[in-house]
């Protein structure tokens, strides 16, 4: 997933959008406070209304109010002087305007000061520039607070309005006025989370399925620690354009997704998840994947061509953008997760919004009439679903959110593409507990319970190539990302293994920075990568607790070493396997209403109690395998169809029917890409009242259901 700065959240239902929710596009008031932890002469997250980004990078240094006549201008910071992530930064402010030079933050330009403000003693009552009082802007209206427009207007997402009409959460925002001194406007009190937690409960692992067969520290389906996991996501899923079907990355078989939910054998109470998108998926150069059933070869090799030219980053706009389009979607999302017993789905839409990422005005409310009709059909046969938000680019200001089950967070915050941010590319740590805590203070702002917020984990570093190999500390010039990780492959990240192997190989000497939470080594001379381990592991969990969050999200399991002491470190004092027997429902899949269909050996037979319901080739040769079911619940075979057409057979089983089978060879021909389907008629299924448990990993083997729901997380 690889995403900077991504927040994954888990919502049940979003209600509201608002067309101004917005946070702080402007800059609270410099103070000349140079000790506090984080600067008044910066604010958060630049979002216009439609959610875009409006500059590159968090940060906007323009000229800011001063307010008051008294007040200094802003001097260089000094290195006591901390942003986020306590590292440090210069700034020179200048607060003053001219008859011919504006306010570059858009506040009126008074003639008595020249100090940049709002009000009616400082831009008059005309609304016209210039007037008596006022040189610029004189119809400016500060973002919050008295002076806005309307007076009293408070800040979206519920953050304070300081005594300048600036919206913020740090105490320079929040700070409450006296009888001699104004203050914080509104939105003063500072949140509390909830009560402080034992234990987190929930471990989700994301998996990159592009590496199921990589030979380069790559993590097959039978390796992942599935006994030490309560959630299991597929990375990537992709959403076919036009007919908004699911299908895999290029050059993954459907199969896999069979393979993958089986995994649920191991560990029944395991909920496995497809991820729909990713940074890829979104990227403006991006391709989508091949579509699934075409009618002959000649009409497939056209039509993959065409689409592989065609570009997938305005697919979730699209597919959200109209009411046919919403309803296609669901109806083809529901139909592949009751084919593969997938119990959740992932939106990681990477941004909606975001014109840069391919999303446009209007995403924000789409999608949130998406939600709603996907909870809608969701309470006849309930999953789980989740949505990717971005906290400072992108999609923080698309839409308000309100909750009723889970929330998933992740949290990579710093990489190479710090390199456009406006004070310089430096060097910081990928997470930082102080940047952690802040993020989470929005939420709990929005009522967001504690309890269902699972901290985002890394397992991988964020590297850099430093400008001077001298200056190696957060903080320092960096020229761009580091070189390539043998297996991760790209510029800018190592993988966890990766980070050991060459602490370990090279002999050398991390850096704990214990206030940030993250640790970091200089190696090659000139490269440098920051990353979690066990003991910075434990500081995040620690805050976990202290918050009362209900768990951790990890990307990605398959970038553990392979004692997956990364795993032991976040599940600690559980011991790896301690969640095989977690399971409320096992008898899903230990105890069924009758045993499992199987298919037999080459030329084998059913065994005693079971019946025959078909067969298929085992090679070129004459030589056979037969599918048994149960005679005390095989399906009727006249309700039973073979469906894929050979050479690129792609078989789907469709609404009313469920998959027993997946099997190259079928009813004839042979399948050079993809499988047949072995599907069968099922009422259960059309009701939405029965699923299938995944094939299993080494065969073409059959799949059972059971009359359970899924129950909720």
């Amino acid at each position: 997933m690889a995403s900077e700065g991504l927040i994954a959240t888990l919502i049940s239902s979003i209600y509201t959008y608002d067309d101004d929710l917005v946070l702080s596009n402007r800059k609270e008031l410099c103070q000349g406070n140079t000790s506090t932890l984080l600067s008044p002469c910066v604010s958060l997250f630049p979002i216009d209304p439609e959610g875009s980004l409006k500059a590159a990078g968090i940060f906007d240094y323009s000229a800011k109010s001063r307010g008051d006549d008294a007040l200094p201008i802003c001097p260089a910071a000094q290195e006591n002087v901390k942003f986020l992530l306590a590292t440090d930064f210069n700034i020179a402010e200048d607060y003053s305007c001219a008859p011919d030079r504006p306010c570059s933050n858009g506040a009126c330009c008074p003639k008595k000061t020249l100090s940049c403000n709002y009000g009616e003693e400082y831009c008059g009552t005309n609304n016209i520039s210039p007037n008596e009082v006022c040189w610029s802007n004189c119809d400016a209206k500060a973002e919050c607070g008295k002076n806005a427009d309307p007076p009293g207007k408070e800040c979206p997402l519920n953050v304070c309005c300081s005594k300048w009409g600036f919206c913020g959460m740090t105490k320079e925002f929040c700070e409450k006025g006296t009888d001699d001194e104004p203050g914080c406007q509104s939105n003063c009190d500072q949140p509390r989370p909830g009560k402080k937690a034992s234990e987190q409960n929930i471990i989700i692992g994301y998996y990159e399925a592009w590496r199921h067969d990589s030979n380069c520290q790559g993590m097959g389906l039978k390796d992942i620690p599935v006994n030490s996991l309560t959630h299991l996501f597929f990375s990537f899923g992709y959403i076919t354009p036009g007919d908004f079907k699911i299908a895999g990355m290029d050059g993954l078989p459907d199969k896999l997704f069979s393979d993958f939910t089986s995994l649920k054998k191991k560990n029944p109470g395991l909920k496995t998840v497809i991820a729909l998108g990713g940074w890829t998926f979104n990227d403006p150069g991006g391709i989508h994947p091949q579509p699934f059933n075409l009618p002959t070869p000649q009409a497939n090799h056209v039509e993959v061509w065409h689409w592989r030219l065609e570009k997938s980053k305005q697919v979730f706009s699209n597919m959200v953008s109209t009411k046919e389009n919403r309803a296609k979607f669901i109806d083809n999302l529901f139909s592949f997760m009751r084919q593969y017993a997938f119990d959740g789905v992932d939106f990681d839409w990477e941004y909606p919004g975001a014109d840069d990422r391919g999303g446009i005005p209007g995403d924000g409310k789409n999608f949130v009439k998406f939600l709603k009709e996907l909870n809608d059909v969701n309470k006849k046969q309930p999953m789980h679903y989740f949505c990717v938000i971005q906290p400072h680019q992108a999609v923080t200001g698309t839409f308000a959110i309100s909750i009723s089950r889970q929330w998933i967070m992740w949290i990579s915050l710093h990489g190479v593409w710090d390199r456009d941010n406006p004070i310089g590319s430096h060097i910081y740590g990928h997470s930082n507990i102080t940047e952690m805590r802040l993020a989470l203070d929005l939420l709990w702002r929005n009522d967001v319970p504690a309890h269902k917020v699972n901290m985002g984990l890394g397992f991988y570093g964020r590297s850099f190539q430093l400008q001077d190999p001298a200056c190696d500390k957060p903080g320092c010039v960096f020229k761009g990302g580091a070189a390539k990780g043998a297996c991760s492959g790209e510029s800018g990240i190592l993988t966890y293994r990766e980070i050991m192997a060459m602490i370990k190989t090279d002999k050398l000497k991390p850096f704990h920075d214990k206030t940030a939470g993250v640790k970091y080594i200089t190696y090659s001379g000139d490269q440098w990568v920051s990353y979690d381990d066990a003991e910075t592991f434990k500081q995040k969990k620690e805050l976990a607790k202290e918050l009362g969050l209900g768990g951790y999200l990890i990307w990605a399991i398959d970038q553990d070493d392979d004692d997956l002491s990364a795993l032991q470190a976040v599940i600690a004092p559980k011991r790896l396997g301690d969640f095989k027997d977690n399971a409320k429902d096992k008898s899903l899949y230990d105890d069924a209403y009758i045993p499992d269909c199987y298919v037999t050996g080459c030329d084998g037979n059913c065994k005693a109690g079971f019946i025959k319901i078909t067969e298929q080739k085992c090679g070129k040769d004459d030589k056979k395998s037969k599918l048994c079911c149960p005679l005390a619940g095989a399906p009727n075979p006249d309700d039973c169809t073979w469906r894929g057409t050979a050479p690129l057979c792609n078989g789907h089983c469709n609404d009313d029917e469920v998959l027993l089978q997946l099997n190259k060879w079928g009813s004839g021909h042979h399948c050079n890409d993809g499988h047949k389907a072995y599907c069968c008629k099922s009422p259960l299924a059309q009701e939405n009242k029965c699923y299938w448990q995944g094939i299993d990993l080494l065969w073409d083997l059959p799949v059972r259901s059971s009359r359970h729901r899924p129950e909720d997380i």
